[in-house]
C-alpha cells in the first residue's frame, strides 16, 4: 500500500509540475531531477552494460535498447543516468517519462505527433497551429542524430509508435525504452535487451543508510536492523527508499515494532501463495 501510493504521488508530482516531458539540446533540461547522489547508487554496472548495448560509436543504424525489470528496481533511475551521460552526443535529445499514463490520458490517436509537436518547446507553438505539422515535425528529425528515451511502456502499440518515429531519424541515432514487462520488447522484434535486477546487498545498505539515517553508516546498535529492513525490502530501490524514510528518526524498539510486523506479513503472504499454488493443482 505505501509503495502504491509512492508510485502515484511521484506521478502526479511529475506530471502535474512538468507538463513538458521533451527537452531540445539547447534548453535547460527539467526532466531530470537532483538527488543524483541518491539516485545512482549501483548504477555504474548498468550504465556500463548499458552503454555496451547502445555502441555510441557505431553511426551504421538507429539502435532500439529495451531495458526491464521489477517495478521500483530503477530502470527511470537508469534511464535519466543514461540520458545524463549521453545526451551530448546527439543533435536533439528527447526524454518521455511515463508513456503509459499519457497514453491513458490522451488515447493512442496520432499521439507520437502531438507528443512531438507539443514538446518541441520553441517550434512548437508553429508547428501546431500548421496544418503541414507532421511534415514540418518530421523534417526537424530526418537525418538527424537523436537520442530518444521513452520510459514506462505497457502495451505493444507504444513500442509500434516508437518504432514509427525511429525511422524519421537518422544514423547513430539511439532509442531506449523502458518496460516491466520483457514480452513487449521481444513481441516487437527488439534484440539489444537488459534486464535491471536488484541491488547486491553492500549496494541495498548504501542506499538504505541514505534514507534511514542521512549518513554513510549508522550506529553499531541500528547496522543489524538495517540489514533486516534491506531483505525485507527486496533489495529493490523504491522499496529501500519508502522503507528507510518511514524509519527514519525512529527508535530501535520502533524499528524493531515495525520490522517485526513486516515479517509477520512475508511469512502470512507466503503461505497464501502456497495455498493458492495447492488449489490450482488440485
Amino acid at each position: 500500500m505505501v509503495l502504491s501510493k509512492y508510485e502515484r504521488s511521484s506521478d502526479e508530482n511529475t506530471l502535474g509540475t512538468e507538463k513538458s516531458s521533451f527537452n531540445v539540446s539547447n534548453e535547460k533540461d527539467k526532466s531530470l531531477p537532483g538527488n543524483t547522489a541518491f539516485n545512482c547508487v549501483g548504477m555504474e554496472c548498468h550504465l556500463k552494460a548499458v552503454s555496451g548495448l547502445m555502441e555510441l560509436q557505431s553511426e551504421n543504424e538507429v539502435r532500439i535498447v529495451g531495458i526491464w525489470g521489477v517495478g521500483g528496481v530503477g530502470k527511470l533511475t537508469l534511464a535519466r543516468c543514461v540520458y545524463k551521460e549521453t545526451m551530448q552526443y546527439f543533435h536533439i535529445h528527447v526524454f518521455l517519462e511515463n508513456i503509459g499514463k499519457i497514453y491513458k490520458d490522451r488515447g493512442p490517436s496520432g499521439l507520437h505527433e502531438e507528443l512531438l509537436w507539443n514538446n518541441i518547446q520553441r517550434e512548437a507553438l508553429g508547428v501546431r497551429s500548421s496544418k503541414n505539422g507532421f511534415d514540418v515535425t518530421k523534417a526537424r528529425f530526418r537525418n538527424r542524430k537523436v537520442l530518444l528515451i521513452v520510459d514506462g511502456v505497457d502495451k505493444n502499440e507504444q513500442i509500434e509508435d516508437v518504432q514509427k518515429v525511429a525511422t524519421w531519424f537518422g544514423s547513430g541515432s539511439r532509442v531506449m525504452v523502458t518496460t516491466r514487462d520483457e514480452k513487449f520488447l521481444v513481441a516487437n522484434g527488439l534484440t539489444h535487451l537488459y534486464e535491471v535486477k536488484c541491488l547486491r546487498v553492500h549496494e541495498a545498505l548504501q542506499l538504505f543508510y541514505q534514507f534511514a539515517f542521512n549518513e554513510p553508516a549508522p550506529s553499531t546498535s541500528f547496522k543489524r536492523l538495517s540489514v533486516r529492513a534491506v531483505q525485507l525490502a527486496g533489495r529493490i530501490p523504491l522499496s529501500l527508499k519508502v522503507l528507510g524514510s518511514f524509519l527514519c528518526g525512529k527508535s530501535g524498539h520502533e524499528w524493531e515494532r515495525v520490522l517485526q510486523k513486516l515479517e509477520s506479513q512475508r511469512v502470512k503472504d507466503k503461505a497464501e501463495v502456497a495455498e493458492a499454488s495447492t488449489d490450482l493443482r488440485r
